[in-house]
């Protein structure tokens, strides 16, 4: 349990898949720039942000909560961004260490949690930007399990038996989503493990029954 001055109830937190690596970084004396606009502020559009390079990480911890999702600074708690959102959400890795995707409805939603690094020679330099629940999604009926693994990331649809791989790299908040799609024979609840050689590591059943895991090639 993780209460909030709006004594929210979790369903999800997630940090960011480098939160570890960021928060060791800033525990070696690198200050970090937390310059960010208040949760009060109305809502950012991706294209008009501003970016702010930072002394060091920052890492940032999303929560969900019934009605939206928080973004905090991983390092005070502060609290950088309220998101609305509707109806059951679930956070999803990106896979770029920057986005992750919502779960809303009958599509992941990306959200740029607005802190990465990028590398420059023998070190890296951080950067933020504020906190924003794009409008760019995958669709499609009943959107289950977002695996990323080996450099990309397949979202498995149970409604339609559809599976979108996506290379995570790719993500803006401001672009389209570009996927390869991959239609199984029957729909179900099940998931789908990309590999590093392009095939899929995928379960096989029926609405009523998962029996068997099997191996698509690319």
């Amino acid at each position: 349990m993780i209460r909030t001055k709006k004594s929210i109830r979790v369903r999800s937190l997630v940090p960011l898949t480098a939160a570890s690596a960021l928060l060791l970084l800033a525990g070696c004396g690198q200050g970090a720039d937390t310059a960010s606009e208040s949760s009060s502020a109305p809502a950012v559009d991706p294209s008009d942000r501003e970016t702010h390079e930072a002394a060091g990480a920052n890492p940032r911890l999303v929560v969900t909560y019934d009605g939206g999702v928080l973004v905090l600074d991983a390092l005070t708690g502060e609290q950088l961004g309220d998101l609305p959102a509707e109806g059951f959400t679930r956070l999803n890795q990106g896979g770029d260490n920057r986005h992750l995707f919502l779960t809303e409805g009958d599509s992941f939603r990306l959200l740029d949690a607005g802190t990465w690094s990028e590398p420059h020679g023998d070190h890296s330099h951080a950067y933020t930007t504020d906190p924003v629940l794009s409008d760019q999604r995958i669709e499609g009926s009943h959107p289950g399990h977002l695996v990323v693994h080996d450099g990309t990331a397949a979202a498995f649809f149970d409604g339609d038996g559809i599976v979108k791989s996506f290379d995570p790299t790719t993500l803006e908040a401001t672009a389209a989503i570009s996927t390869d799609d991959l239609t199984l024979p029957d729909a179900h609840h099940g998931v789908a493990v990309p590999r590093e050689d392009g095939s899929v590591v995928l379960t096989e059943g029926t609405e009523d029954s998962r029996s068997t895991v099997l191996i698509q090639d690319a």
